[in-house]
């Protein structure tokens, strides 16, 4: 018990330092799930990974990604136009690391400060192809 007592102490006094990555969804469908990020959005595109870096910086990895449009639905960015994104990728941060030809779909509200998480639906292969019918039915609605 006194352990439990002492990682509770140490957790709370030193709570800048410490980190966890917790994915969950109170979403009851993809359909859902991507009506409500392309509604809270100003940006929604697919893309794929063109150059990938890693590097360090005071103790931390970061991975820098130069990113081509390759499906655009929502926003300023149009196919073909290109873009990067900074992630922290160390331990705990929620942060996806992603390799050379990996396509993720963004949704976002600021393309400056983009990052890629571990959270996000974007990331989720498995359900890209889903998403994009989604998103296909939103812009074809909004016209």
């Amino acid at each position: 018990m006194s352990y439990i007592k002492y990682l509770l102490v140490f957790s709370i006094l030193f709570s800048d330092n410490v980190f966890s990555c917790s994915c969950q969804s109170n979403f009851k469908s993809y359909d859902e799930a991507v009506s409500k990020g392309y509604a809270n959005s100003t940006v929604v595109v697919s893309a794929k990974a063109i150059k990938t870096e890693l590097s360090k910086e005071n103790g931390s990895e970061y991975q820098k990604v130069e990113w081509k449009v390759t499906s655009s639905w929502k926003g300023s960015l149009k196919v073909n136009d290109s873009f990067s994104t900074v992630t922290f990728v160390g331990c705990c941060m929620c942060g996806h690391s992603v390799e050379e030809n990996e396509k993720v779909i963004f949704y976002t509200s600021n393309i400056e400060k983009l990052s890629v998480k571990k959270c996000s639906i974007g990331i989720e292969s498995k359900s890209q192809v889903e998403q994009e019918k989604v998103l296909k039915r939103l812009r074809e609605n909004i016209k």
